[in-house]
């Protein structure tokens, strides 16, 4: 992943929308510097929010991060463009903020609203990535590889970062290494092999008690020889169940031979029954049948004596089958004699109503010619009467119309006169408000003239109140400072002194070592043998032996002793002169600030914050004063104006009533016209009318119609009537004629089906018609008659047939009594079924025994395998959890020990180099860890000068830098290698390097130099002076009121 750009808008100490491209940065370091506070650290934390949605710190979210510089309609967010694998993405990331709403609410206000937070991802292809906040930000990390955790260790190594994981205890950095390199899966395993022995334990219990449940549902046969044993035997048996399931098998045993004597027994019993149950049954059957020939006899002797009877029944059966031969013909002459007597009674009918109606239609004929000749004599004249009150009745319409114009005439008479006093009753009303406004506003203007000079006045005090505010704040920091300072130039001086002092004492030792050297070598000369140091062969002076010889260890001592002090004493110069250069910054701020606020001979350190504080009230109750007098003028000005805006609308709405009321005027009088005329035309159209009114005219032209339409329908009706008389008439002669004819034809035939009907009775052997009519049987009558008569014959062939069967079956034989046979019967029944309750009782408790001692034996193979699993998993789990070994260390902590020592590994190689092969880093081994507490990621350091092993605290501060350094680049390595070979070319350092010395430094920036050989691009944060003259490129941060700014440096 490489930066193109990030673009900060009112984030941090950025105020305003300021864009660091990176763009012309491929590899190679570069430095971000600038004062503290400037805005250097939030670059990184921008970068880190746009990915993550935290910053680099992970202290901060994005609403900390609004700024306090910007304004309230500037939107906080931050974008940032990258490249990975050759793809450019782009993130924006706002967060939630609340400002002052575009619009007024119905009061008039503005109201603050909340805009939330949001992010948008554009892909390679230019097109956004759909979803929600947390689908996107995982899309992020899907496109990275790497999640915040993972990024801020490789790639953006926050300020305070560095030691961290250094000087972390085993138990905090088995955290961080869990977060990671994701190994809590490792502890997840542990936990399951920790459920999985647990469970087996379970499963172990529970099995125990169902062995015991089951043991004790054992039964013996009352009086067995292994009852006594079973009660001693314990139902439950870890080491010897074979013992407990042997003595089950033996109590089955015992069962089975039971039940065995039972059961013959119980076969004997039952033989005996069934040859009994064989004679009773024998018996049974020969008194059954003669059971069944005395029912068979006694039923043949009713039935002879029915014989009689059912002949009789088939004589009449007989008889009613002749009689049903003869039955249509008597039919047939009751239909034609009934059609003669019904065509006779309809020739009656005829004449009667002949007759009846001979007379009324005389009548009638003579009444339709009366009304003939009334309708021709009175219709004309009616007809004329219509004619002359329909051209009446239009002239009362126009009366009507002429009446609602004088009502309507007369209405608008009276709103005009209405409008009329009502214009003039609002003219005097706003010629009586214009006079009042008039004279209010020469009191308004007077007030609102002082509007402009107190507005100006109000604006200074408020400016001359924000530079108070400003120089109190700058005076208070310097006056910080200055203490800071203070105490810097005390502390040097006391380090300078201690730097003399120290290298006076070298100076005094190394002259003694030198004057020890000196005695040592002269003691050792021989004349004659030439000095080591000038050749000489005489030594007529040699140097004395002192006895307060100094050693080359305690030179060294006191010479490291020096060095220290002296590195101790640039450490307070250079933090003095930094305090002395914010001081003085902060003192020309100050002196600037006072300058413009107070005058030109302010001096800074000569002010105290109470003037200023005395100051900035006094300049408060004067603004307060002057914001008062603004607000009345202010008021003032308002109502002067909104008098003179009610002025100009009284002044039009008065020209408007003018008018309006020479308006109401001509209506008035067009009215009064307007109803003179009105008046005259309806006196001379009703002087023309007969009718009073309307309606009376009305009701006689109806009267008038009903007349005529009564003459008519009169005339229509009585011809009608006559009509339909005669024709009726003429229908009813020939229906007369018609009828006779067919009653001598009906007659004839009558006669010729009487000779019939008595012929048929004569040939079906019947001696009269009352013998025919008497043998008359409906055909259901016939049908159940002879239903009757055949049954009876077949029952009676039946029995006779079933009684000579019985009398073969029973010849020679006689009935048997089973009085007996019962008894005994009943005896060895009570005997069987006692045999086979005690077979059951006994066959039940054996086979729930077999059941129980088969789930015994699988229970107990159960237990068996539950038992070797809980071995196996024991073991694994006692494994797993650190109980196995003295030290306790566990899976996760074992996995993370193989990652500690791949990133020691690679941190060495740095680290070798930057401390000059004095020391390395090294994972503390097992058998030197403690026996308490969380460990196995413990870290010590290895002298390679002295080959002994020390904690990684005891290290210097520029040690530590060194070796948190090479531990983060370690890091970087081994989980980009472990992380699906993620691509990070770029990663931002943040503060440390001031802690190293010169050579320190230099190494360290040649690894990092490196690292960016390798296309790589390295960042660092520092306010070092030397690293500003050692690398070229630098972004530089500068601060002001109006927030920070960006500018790129780059030397030649």
């Amino acid at each position: 992943m490489k930066p193109i750009y990030v673009k900060m808008s009112a984030f941090g100490s950025y105020a305003e929308e300021v864009t660091v491209d990176f763009s012309s940065l491929d590899h190679g370091i570069f430095l971000i510097t600038g004062d503290t506070g400037a805005g250097k650290t939030t670059i990184f934390d921008a970068i880190c929010y746009a990915l993550y949605d935290q910053t680099s710190g992970g202290k901060r979210d994005g609403e900390m991060m609004r700024s306090q510089f910007a304004s309230d309609d500037v939107r906080t967010y931050v974008e940032f463009k990258f490249s990975y694998k050759g793809d450019t993405y782009t993130v924006t990331r706002y967060p939630k903020q609340e400002r002052i709403s575009k619009r007024r609410n119905k009061d008039g206000e503005y109201t603050k609203t909340i805009d939330q937070a949001g992010v948008e991802l554009i892909m390679p292809d230019g097109m956004p990535y759909r979803g929600k906040i947390k689908e996107i930000n995982q899309k992020i990390v899907d496109i990275i590889g790497l999640d915040a955790n993972q990024f801020t260790q490789i790639a953006m190594i926050a300020q305070g970062e560095f030691l961290k994981l250094l000087l972390a205890p085993s138990k905090e950095r088995k955290e961080i290494f869990a977060k990671i390199f994701n190994t809590r899966i490792y502890a997840r395993i542990e936990e399951e092999l920790k459920e999985l022995v647990k469970g087996i334990n379970t499963k172990l219990e529970d099995n125990r008690r169902d062995i015991v449940r089951e043991t004790e549902n054992i039964y013996c046969i009352p009086g067995c020889i292994s009852e006594d044993v079973w009660a001693q035997t314990p139902r439950f048996s870890e080491s010897n169940p074979d013992e407990l399931l042997s003595v089950i098998r033996q109590i089955i045993d015992e069962a089975r031979q039971k039940e065995n004597e039972i059961n013959a027994k119980l076969t004997d019993s039952q033989n005996r029954l069934n040859q009994l149950l064989t004679e009773l049954k024998q018996a049974e059957d020969t008194n059954r049948l003669f059971d069944n020939l005395s029912q068979l006899l006694g039923r043949k002797e009713l039935l002879d004596s029915k014989k009689d009877e059912m002949e009789g029944i088939r004589i009449k059966i007989d008889a009613a089958k002749r009689a049903a031969i003869v039955e249509p013909k008597e039919l047939a002459c009751q239909s034609k004699q009934k059609e003669l007597s019904e065509c006779n009674q309809r020739i009656i009918n005829i004449r009667e109503w002949l007759e009846s109606n001979r007379h009324t239609l005389q009548e009638r004929k003579r009444e339709s010619e009366l009304k003939e000749a009334e309708y021709k004599e009175k219709n004309p004249i009616l007809a004329s009467a219509v004619g002359r009150i329909n051209e009446l009745l239009p002239k009362f319409e126009q009366l009507e119309e002429l009446n609602c114009q004088l009502e309507q005439c007369r209405k608008n008479k009276d709103s005009a006169q209405k409008s009329y006093d009502l214009i003039n009753e609002g003219i005097s009303k706003d010629e009586k408000l214009q006079d009042e406004l008039s004279q209010d506003q020469a009191k308004y203007k007077a007030a609102a003239e002082d509007l402009l000079a107190l507005s100006q006045s109000v604006e200074r005090l408020a400016e001359r109140k924000n530079s108070l505010d400003n120089l109190l704040a700058a005076i208070q920091t310097m006056k910080k400072l200055k203490s800071a300072y203070e105490y810097s130039v005390a502390q040097y001086k006391e380090a300078q002194a201690n730097a003399a002092g120290k290298a006076e004492y070298y100076d005094s030792v190394y002259k003694k070592f030198i004057e020890g050297q000196a005695g040592i070598l002269a003691h050792e000369l021989r004349d004659g043998c030439p000095c080591p140091v000038c050749g000489s062969t005489s030594h007529p002076k040699p140097a004395s032996l002192t006895e307060t010889g100094i050693s080359q260890q305690e030179l060294e001592m006191a010479k490291k002793a020096g060095e220290d002090a002296g590195k101790e004493l640039e450490k307070k110069r250079e933090a003095m002169h930094l305090a002395g250069q914010h001081y003085e910054k902060q003192k020309a701020i100050a002196e600037l600030e006072g300058k413009r606020s107070i005058g030109a001979e302010f001096d800074a350190d000569s002010t105290s914050i109470e003037e200023i504080k005395t100051a900035l009230h006094d300049c408060l109750l004067r603004l307060d004063e002057e914001a008062d007098k603004k607000k009345r003028a202010e008021a003032a000005k308002k109502a002067y104006d909104d008098n003179e805006l009610r002025l100009m609308k009284l002044k039009e709405r008065l020209e408007k009533y003018r008018l309006d009321k020479e308006k109401a005027a001509q209506l008035l009088k067009d009215a009064e016209i307007k109803l003179t005329e009105l008046a005259a035309q309806i006196k001379n159209l009703q002087d023309s009318l007969i009718y009073d009114t309307r309606e009376a005219a009305t009701r006689e032209l109806a009267a008038t119609r009903q007349q005529m339409q009564q003459l008519e329908q009169a005339m229509t009706t009585s011809a009608r009537s006559y009509r339909m008389l005669l024709e009726e008439t003429n229908k009813m002669q020939g229906n007369l004629k018609a009828e006779e004819a067919t009653a001598g034809r009906l007659t004839q035939e009558l006669i010729h089906l009487k000779e019939e009907f008595e012929n048929e009775i004569s040939r079906q052997g019947f001696a009269d018609l009352i013998a025919y009519r008497s043998s008359i049987l409906s055909a259901a009558q016939i049908s159940q008659l002879e239903a009757a008569y055949r049954q009876f014959r077949e029952e009676l062939i039946s029995i006779e047939s079933s009684i000579s069967h019985y009398m073969d079956l029973t010849k020679g034989k006689e009935r048997i009594k089973t009085d007996l046979l019962e008894e005994k019967k009943r005896e060895l029944e009570a005997e069987a079924k006692k045999l086979d309750d005690m077979a059951k009782s006994v066959y039940g408790i054996r086979s729930r025994n077999e059941a129980i001692l088969i789930k015994l034996q699988e229970l107990y193979d159960n237990r068996q395998k539950l038992k070797k699993e809980y071995s196996v998993i024991s073991r694994l789990e006692a494994t797993a959890t650190g109980k196995a070994g003295p030290k306790r260390i566990n899976f996760q902590t074992y996995i993370q020990r193989r990652y500690f020592n791949s990133i020691l590994y690679e941190a060495n190689k740095r680290l070798y180099i930057m401390s000059n092969g004095q020391f390395i880093l090294k994972c503390r081994e097992i058998e030197d860890l403690a026996n308490q507490g969380e460990v196995g990621l413990d870290l010590d350091v290895y002298s390679l000068v002295n080959d002994q092993s020390r904690d990684v605290k005891t290290l210097s501060g520029g040690e530590s830098f060194m070796a948190a350094l090479a531990m983060a680049l370690g890091m970087s390595d081994v989980i980009q290698n472990t992380a699906g070979r993620v691509h990070i070319d770029t990663m931002f350092i943040d503060e440390g390097f001031g802690s190293l010395s010169d050579e320190a430094r230099m190494q360290a920036i040649k690894i990092l130099q490196g690292l960016s050989e390798g296309k790589r691009l390295v960042g660092i944060i520092s306010h070092v002076t030397e690293l500003k003259a050692q690398i070229g490129t630098k972004l530089v941060v500068t601060k002001s009121s109006k927030g920070s700014q960006v500018k790129w440096e780059v030397m030649e």
